[in-house]
């Protein structure tokens, strides 16, 4: 029995029993009373307010109250709020108070006022309220209300008058709802043990009591399952000793070529049944109509022809289906693995390469983005492609003029799928500056590229000028755009919009929030590893033992204070931001907890050999398989990268700027856009699936590296070594399959159930003649029912903003003009309505909107969520005014 073992076995031991006594001696709050869910607010909760409600504790120690409060979209609200716990209504006398800062409220999110407990309140009536005396209109918070009366145990009390007489019995008895309760929760202490014991327990009356009724939905946990069991395991089977040397190009091609079937697969696994957007509904119709041989109304075919192109031909292949057109955005998604793994193995190493494909092309958030016919696919394709192709080309000894060209195209390309791939231009020129030894090859490397980017834009030019003449030209170069997101917004909706793109933002933290974590702590790594390489180009003798702590250990270290902030600001926009259900979610609190961390951990695990300058006392370990010399035997270091000072500083740098400079280049761009919808979080995630692969090398590398303990603490180490191992598996493992879970579960975009389509599609195929003209805004059910819509109008939406409608020539060029569009209302047989064909023609014509009613018989209805889908036909004979 190995000395080792011996002392692991007592560590154990002693670990165990201090856990028990531990979990018996420290307290926890626990979940009593929990009622969340709000449908509207109490307003303002102003100085003449109050807002109370009356519960009954479950358990002991009532330690907590939580109130749901919103905060009117972040607005910053400075006045104090209290809570006051009274036995009843009729007692004047407060047994607990509690005062809060609403700058630490979240919007539409619990805050949690603990107080001392309360002993024996189990099954006792209590009642809270809360006010806040010097609040004012604008400067109020207010509490989020269920008016569905779902606490039978209890009622809201909505009080408002003079701040004196607020709290008084006879104002709270003439304020009680007995219909309505206010959204709380209510938290009780206990011992963790207890704590650890009532979660189980609770995990297994739901398993054991809901299993017959939930077999399908434990069947889709385990389909979730396996692609992140396959992250993982690739992930330790490439921290294997000399698996680098082992990747042969065969090999990397034959795990390539297995991922990219396996993305392919999972990606089908959300088209077939996520939601279809209106903008994929508009985009499929303007496809079609192109294969019919005409142009359909809307700016699709300068905004995105590549696009609908590209969708065109998949649809000669495959036919109109949802699915035949989602193929289309799949195939391109799951080929951006490709220039990813460029881009991965570039940057640090062939493992890194495999990681990144392997998470682009198997976690949940790339992979539900991958699905939808949005110009995004195309264009992340494109620009990663020729960002990737830059950087190969400059790394290589002898780079060829043509091949920046092509980078140049295939950039070029890319804006012309999607206007946002501008927001890379600091890329290449960062590289290039980076890579080039000398201002005149950086100036013909800027050259070529350039060469190759205008020549798309001036084809693109060309085109659209054909097509759409001079308004044409300014659509495709962004002029209006532009205008649009400086004068589109009025200043008394700014509050709204902004609310509109919060919304847009948060999903990125649900979905994505694994990747960012693990991006963030490759960047780190990184940053410690591009600090210690520059630090030692300026230390060119071997300093004093405290001078080589200080460049070796110290300032490498403090470069980690970047990925940390950035943690803690997504933490704290999550928190504000993120709907109140999220932050339970499968235990979504406890691996941000867990990711800082492990984000400590890494940083402060020692160094090990590899990454050591040149001039440490430690000896150098060649190659990762080198044992270390101890006094318990021969110990294998982790796997390791090249030895650090043989690593370029142009690499280092670039791969330090990529998470700043492409995040910061979207950020720049997208706040000043109009609004930000979900949909464009995709081109966020693709540098942090980056750094999320360098990352998962790199942390594996590093935790599994154990020669920067030295001898005397090697014990140590190898035990730090199996608990980290530990630790990064169970989190990385349950927070991928959780942000998977939520992006097959909870869609966050999409307006068209897909049975509903189809339901819609084939009701339209059956009852109304070819013949006969359908006027409708929306253009998916057409679409799938390879029926024309009235004028061919794919994008409505324009008849409706303000900044378009009175855009006359705008208009007019690419839709039919109003008169033209009003005289197929008309003349129209039957209208389809949705919420998309509501805002863009009834909110700003009434006389279609007056006409639905006079004019029109409601025929038929097809469920599909809140966005029936209704079919009228005209009871007046068709007419011409």
């Amino acid at each position: 029995m190995s000395t080792a073992f011996k002392v692991g076995s007592i560590l154990f031991i002693v670990v165990l029993f201090g856990g028990v006594v531990l979990a018996q001696a420290v307290s926890v709050q626990i979940e009593g009373v929990r009622h969340v869910a709000y449908t509207t607010n109490a307003e303002e909760l102003t100085a003449n307010r109050l807002v109370g409600q009356t519960f009954v504790s479950p358990k002991k120690n009532l330690s907590g109250i939580g109130v749901l409060f919103a905060t009117y979209s972040g607005r910053t609200n400075t006045q104090q709020v209290e809570l006051h716990v009274r036995a009843s209504i009729t007692d004047t006398t407060d047994l607990r108070v509690v005062t809060a800062d609403p700058r630490d409220f979240g919007d539409n999110q619990t805050y949690r006022f603990t107080f001392d407990p309360i002993p024996e309140s189990d099954g006792v009536t209590f009642f809270f309220y809360v006010v806040s005396p010097g609040s004012s209109p604008g400067d109020a918070v207010t509490v989020d209300l269920d008016t569905r009366d779902p606490y039978h145990l209890g009622t809201a009390f909505l009080v408002r008058g003079p701040p004196e007489l607020l709290n008084q019995p006879t104002a709270l008895e003439f304020g009680g709802k007995q219909t309505i309760d206010v959204a709380f929760s209510t938290y009780h202490t206990v011992p963790v043990r207890t704590a650890i014991l009532a979660r189980a327990e609770g995990a297994a009356k739901t398993f054991v009591g809901t299993f017959s009724e939930r077999q399908g939905e434990y069947g889709l946990w385990l389909k979730l399952t396996g692609p992140v069991l396959v992250i993982l395991l690739l992930m330790w089977g490439l921290s294997r000793a000399n698996i680098e040397s082992r990747l042969t190009k065969p090999r990397i091609l034959m795990v390539l070529a297995a991922l990219v079937i396996a993305g392919f697969i999972w990606r089908l696994f959300y088209a077939v049944d996520l939601p279809l957007t209106n903008d994929e509904g508009n985009y499929l119709y303007d496809a079609f109509a192109l294969r019919q041989g005409v142009l359909a109304g809307g700016d699709g075919y300068v905004k995105a022809p590549l696009v609908i192109g590209w969708v065109a031909l998949w649809q000669m292949l495959l036919g109109n289906s949802i699915i035949a057109a989602r193929v289309a955005s799949i195939v391109v998604a799951v080929l951006t693995a490709v220039p990813l793994y460029g881009l991965g193995k570039s940057f640090a190493n062939k493992r890194a390469g495999l990681m990144v494909a392997a998470l682009w092309l198997l976690a949940g958030a790339p992979a539900v983005f991958g699905i939808y016919v949005h110009t995004q696919a195309l264009a992340v394709l494109l620009g990663t492609s020729g960002i990737a192709l830059l950087w190969a080309t400059l790394r290589q000894d002898k780079p060829v003029p043509w091949k920046f060209v092509i980078a140049g195209v295939l950039l070029g390309l890319g804006v012309a799928s999607r206007k946002s791939v501008l927001a890379l231009g600091l890329l290449p020129l960062v590289f290039i500056l980076l890579e080039s030894p000398s201002w005149r090859l950086r100036g013909q490397r800027l050259l070529f590229t350039g060469l190759g980017f205008v020549a798309v834009l001036f084809i693109l030019l060309g085109y659209a000028g054909a097509l759409y003449g001079g308004e044409g030209l300014r659509e495709v170069i962004g002029l209006n755009s532009a205008e649009d997101g400086i004068t589109a917004v009025n200043p008394d909706e700014i509050e709204q919009t902004r609310a509109y793109s919060i919304r847009g933002v948060t999903p990125f933290f649900r979905e994505a929030f694994s990747l960012l974590a693990l991006a963030l702590m490759g960047w780190g790594l990184v940053l410690e590893r591009t600090t210690r390489r520059i630090v030692g180009l300026f230390v060119v003798a071997k300093p004093s033992r405290y001078v080589l702590w200080l460049v070796d250990h110290l300032l490498p270290k403090i470069a980690w204070v970047f990925p940390l902030i950035s943690l803690w600001v997504a933490w704290q926009f999550f928190f504000e931001y993120e709907g109140e259900i999220y932050h339970r979610f499968g235990g979504m609190t406890g691996l941000w907890y867990t990711a800082l961390l492990l984000m400590l951990v890494v940083l402060l695990w020692p160094r090990g050999s590899r990454d050591a300058l040149r001039f440490t006392e430690a000896p150098m370990v060649p190659a990762s398989t080198q044992p270390v010399p101890s006094r318990l035997g021969s110990i294998k270091p982790g796997p390791g990268e090249a030895l650090l000072h043989t690593e370029p500083v142009g690499k280092l740098l670039a791969a330090s700027l990529l998470l700043p400079l492409w995040f910061g280049g979207l950020y720049l761009f997208y706040t000043n856009w109009i609004k930000f919808h979900a949909n464009y979080i995709v081109e966020f995630l693709v540098p942090a699936v980056i750094l999320g692969g360098v990352g998962a090398v790199y942390v594996a590398a590093r935790l599994t590296d154990i020669t920067g303990f030295g001898d005397r603490l090697i014990l140590l180490g190898v035990w730090l070594r199996r608990v980290s191992v530990i630790l990064l598996s169970a989190w990385l493992f349950w927070g991928l399959y959780l942000n998977s879970y939520i992006t097959r579960t909870v869609p966050h975009t999409g307006t068209f159930d897909q049975g509903a389509v189809q339901e819609a599609a084939d009701w339209l195929s059956q009852n109304v003649p070819e013949d006969e003209t359908l006027f409708t805004g929306a253009a998916a059910i057409p679409y799938v029912a390879e029926r024309r819509i009235a004028l061919d109008i794919a994008h409505p939406r324009w008849y409706a903003y303000e900044f378009t409608r009175k855009n006359t020539p705008r208009l007019n060029t690419f839709l039919p003009p109003i008169e033209e569009m009003l005289h197929a209302y008309r003349t129209a047989n039957w209208f389809l309505l949705d919420k998309q064909t509501g805002f863009s023609f009834l909110m700003e014509y009434s006389e279609i909107e007056a006409g639905l009613e006079t004019d029109w018989q409601k025929v038929h209805a097809i469920e599909n969520g809140s966005n029936t889908l209704t079919f009228y036909r005209r009871t007046q004979p068709s007419i011409e005014l």
